[in-house]
């Protein structure tokens, strides 16, 4: 992630992540989803006790968060059968999503079509366990 990104996370776990990118970045600029309401309430609390406010969702993460879209980035810290279709549809024309599928770590570039986006990429060579 770069100055002046803004990253959809999905899988909001215990915040720590959601706390990297809002130092980073800033809390405007993070918005985290969990499908569970009380890991999203205590991410919420973990946040604020390190001096964080990233809007943090709850939700289902494959449906993303349309209402804070436009991304630079999206990515996700939890294991997925295939990349949701509302991603990209949420990603700005040159965002990456970044997400461990089943079968392996998978960047794509999002690019704008006529046919509205289009995301392609690769398996990365690295270990992904979430």
């Amino acid at each position: 992630v770069r100055e002046g990104h803004t990253v959809l996370e999905i899988g909001t776990g215990p915040g720590y992540n959601a706390a990297l990118l809002s130092h980073r970045l800033g809390d405007t600029a993070v918005t985290s989803v969990d499908l569970d309401p009380e890991i999203t309430e205590s991410a919420r609390a973990h946040l604020a006790a390190a001096g964080y406010r990233p809007t943090v969702v709850t939700g289902d993460g494959a449906r993303g968060c349309p209402r804070r879209a436009p991304y630079d980035r999206i990515i996700a810290t939890c294991t997925l059968p295939s990349v949701p279709p509302a991603w990209p549809e949420q990603c700005s024309p040159g965002a990456r999503i970044l997400a461990p599928l089943a079968t392996g770590l998978v960047s794509l570039d999002v690019h704008a079509t006529a046919h509205g986006p289009r995301a392609e990429g690769h398996f990365l060579h690295t270990p992904a366990y979430f």
